[in-house]
């Protein structure tokens, strides 16, 4: 024994070594379930995109479908203590009666076996995901049968005959609230023709709660009868005798903003019949119509009192483009490709519309193919498929931060793309903006798109004012944008102070006072005495506040000039322009002007030249009077007495040069002359002496001869006439 253990062994290690090893399945896709829908699975793909399967039957259900946020569940089909609730309807059985309750509706009902023939048989409660079947099963030798139900409600009800080779031409009768089953023979629904039975024989009424999605096959050759109920949907192209499958499906379950990249379409192909398809193209065509009633449609109608267009359904082959398929060798999923018919259904928001035809529909030799439908029970999972892929694209992800270099009219504003919303064609990037909180804003700026990170420089905003703003991005699914913020602009710089005056209150004080400037918080005044300030860093202070008047001391008036000039201040700056005004320096002006002035009496008095002594003589009224009148020099106030004593006395040595300039001599007075200048009067009039210094030489020395001439004739007149003196 050992050695046989140990032979076993040996082999088995043999064997792990020899045999490679299995490849691992790759992770199945995860179901997203909060996106089920009663007749949906969506997958996520991880890559970004999403997968939603939709069944041609129901695969999920709820307890309460008023409650839009229950969870959809899976559906289990096992019945426990003859009842069933894990599906859209509620069952119960009792004996020979089962009572269905459709969740959706509410709407209760029951059926009842009352007798069947041959007597004995026994019947089997088969659920399925939209309802249930009361089924008998029998052999061939034991037809004819029948069988009698009371029905009570407004059930979906529908009764069918089939073995393993289709459905059987089943006898039904309603009288009353009874419902009777007859099968009397093996005939074949679709051709009422005998045959032999395939398989066992099931014969069932069935109830069923509304469908979301709808099948039929539609018969040329029997144009006015309805294939709604059948288990299978097929294709023929015999002629006269053709086929055509008709589908439909609801998308609601993809999301608005969802973008499509690809749709399928799939039914399993199970049977062929007269020959083989293998080879032959199948086309899959939009259905126009959307209110085709899957029990009423025939090849002639689409509902009770309809008829299509043109008989055989109504369809387009383009706009959108139809899907095609080449049928395979063997049996299994046949696979369209719909992208086209489904994006438009979508960008319609209509249900997916389908129809199934051969493309050549008389082709010899003649080809059957069948498809399972969604009445197909007995694996659901064999049933119509409708598989989307799809992205959800949004607009771009947009953040923004604080403002920054913020001015009187604006600022940088900068924004970041953190994601392209699945859409990487960023078209556009901007800001808006506007004094108000809140969109629509007034204002825009925006650009190609360059790079995720962007910002703009704006220099057109009001000053003094709260900015709101935003940033944006825009792809080809639509404009993202980011929070809102807000900053406020500066005030505009200020304009220079105005009415800027400077008043002497003292001899050696001042007072100043002005306006303060636009916009401006405060006034900054300096000053200097070789010349105005360049800046307010030049010279020394005199004031930086906000009023509007300041004095200034302790100055040297009357020999020093003062240069004031001041700016205007506030939060954005300094004014770029100023006031100014300067004081002092009186004393040596009039000082100046009184030596300038001496210089032109003494050419009034001494010049040979009549214009000249005219011209010096005027000069001095407006450069002494006038000046003394309009400039009281400094510690002299201006209207008092000692200010009115200057006028005079300049008025009065004035007009003494005017008359000098304009040759007025000296008289001839009645008394001797010492030249030393003298004033006269007598009834002879009035003289004026004044001394040589000031007057003219060739009148000095012509005037000294005459009194020599005279002297000496009045000397030599007396010595004749001794008593006769002059």
């Amino acid at each position: 024994m050992k050695k046989l253990a140990k032979a076993i062994l040996l082999v088995l290690l043999l064997l792990a070594l020899l045999v490679p090893s299995l490849p691992v399945a790759a992770d199945s896709p995860i179901e997203i379930v909060s996106l089920r829908t009663e007749n949906s699975k969506t997958y996520d793909l991880d890559n970004g995109g999403y997968r939603v399967e939709i069944s041609s039957g129901i695969i999920h259900y709820k307890n309460n479908y008023t409650d839009s946020l229950e969870q959809w569940k899976d559906i289990d089909l096992t019945i426990r203590d003859n009842r069933l609730t894990t599906v859209p309807y509620e069952l119960t059985i009792e004996g020979n009666r089962v009572t269905f309750r459709d969740k959706k509706t509410g709407e209760v009902s029951t059926l009842e076996l009352l007798s069947v023939k041959p007597a004995g048989l026994k019947f089997e409660i088969i659920p399925f995901n939209e309802g249930i079947s009361f089924q008998h099963t029998l052999p061939v030798d034991r037809v004819p049968f029948e069988a009698k139900f009371r029905v009570i409600g407004k059930g979906n009800l529908t009764t069918k005959a089939f073995d393993d080779a289709g459905e059987l031409d089943l006898e039904t009768s309603f009288v009353g609230n009874i419902l009777t089953e007859r099968l009397s023979a093996i005939k074949d629904k679709d051709t009422g023709l005998k045959r032999a039975a395939v398989g066992r024989i099931r014969i069932d009424p069935t109830l069923t709660v509304q469908p979301s999605a709808k099948d039929n096959s539609i018969y040329k050759g029997s144009a006015t009868t309805n294939y709604g109920d059948e288990t299978k949907i097929q294709i023929y192209d015999h002629g006269n005798w053709r086929y055509r499958a008709i589908s439909e499906f609801d998308i609601s379950s993809l999301p608005a903003e969802a973008t499509l990249s690809s749709a399928s379409l799939r039914f399993y192909y199970y049977e062929y019949a007269t020959s083989d398809p293998v080879g032959k193209t199948v086309w899959q065509y939009k259905i126009t119509r959307t209110d085709w009633v899957e029990m009423e449609a025939t090849w002639n109608i689409y509902k009770t009192d309809s008829d299509w267009t043109t008989a055989g359904g109504d369809y387009v082959t383009a706009n959108p483009d139809g899907g095609s398929v080449t049928m395979p060798s063997s049996y299994g999923w046949v696979s369209w490709d719909v992208f086209a018919i489904v994006q438009d259904a979508y960008d319609n928001s209509n249900p997916a519309e389908f129809l199934v035809m051969y493309e050549e529909e008389t082709a010899v030799p003649y080809s059957m193919a069948r498809f399972y439908s969604k009445d197909y029970v007995d694996n659901t999972s064999l049933r119509p498929k409708l598989i989307i892929d799809y992205s959800i694209l949004s607009p771009p992800t947009v953040t923004n931060s604080a403002a920054d270099e913020i001015t009187t009219v604006g600022a940088d504003l900068h924004g970041e793309i953190t994601d392209d919303g699945g859409d990487p064609a960023i078209t556009t990037i901007g800001f808006e903006w506007d004094t108000d909180s809140g969109a629509p804003y007034a204002n825009d700026w925006n650009a190609a798109y360059g790079i995720d990170i962007f910002e703009h420089t704006f220099i057109d905003m009001p000053s003094d004012d709260t900015i709101y703003w935003r940033a944006y991005a825009t792809n080809g699914v639509g404009t993202g944008y980011s929070a809102e913020l807000n900053f406020d602009t500066l005030l505009p710089l200020p304009s220079a102070p105005t009415d800027f005056t400077i008043t002497q209150t003292g001899t050696n004080d001042i007072t100043i006072t002005w306006a303060t400037g636009a916009y401006a918080d405060t006034t900054i005044i300096r000053a200097k005495e070789d010349g105005y300030p360049t800046s307010i860093t030049d010279g020394y202070e005199i004031y930086d506040g906000a009023l509007e008047t300041v004095d200034d001391s302790g100055l040297n008036l009357g020999t020093s000039t003062y240069f004031y000039r001041a700016w205007s201040e506030n939060v954005s700056g300094y004014s770029t322009d100023y006031a100014e005004e300067n004081i002092g320096g009186d004393n040596m002006v009039f000082l100046g002007i009184l030596g300038f002035a001496a210089i032109m009496s003494f050419i009034a008095f001494r010049s040979a030249f009549f214009g000249l002594k005219l011209m010096a003589g005027m000069v001095w009224f407006p450069l002494v009077f006038l000046y003394v009148q309009a400039n009281p020099p400094a510690g002299v106030t201006e209207g008092s007495g000692l200010h009115i004593a200057l006028m005079v006395v300049s008025v009065g040595f004035g007009i003494m040069v005017v008359l000098a300039g304009l040759g007025k001599g000296i008289q001839k007075t009645t008394r001797n002359e010492d030249w030393r200048g003298s004033f006269s009067a007598s009834s002879e009039g009035f003289s004026l002496k004044l001394p040589d210094f000031f007057k003219d030489p060739n009148e000095v020395n012509r005037r000294k001869r005459q009194q020599s001439t005279n002297d000496y004739n009045e000397r030599f007149y007396n010595a004749l006439h001794p008593h006769k003196r002059r």
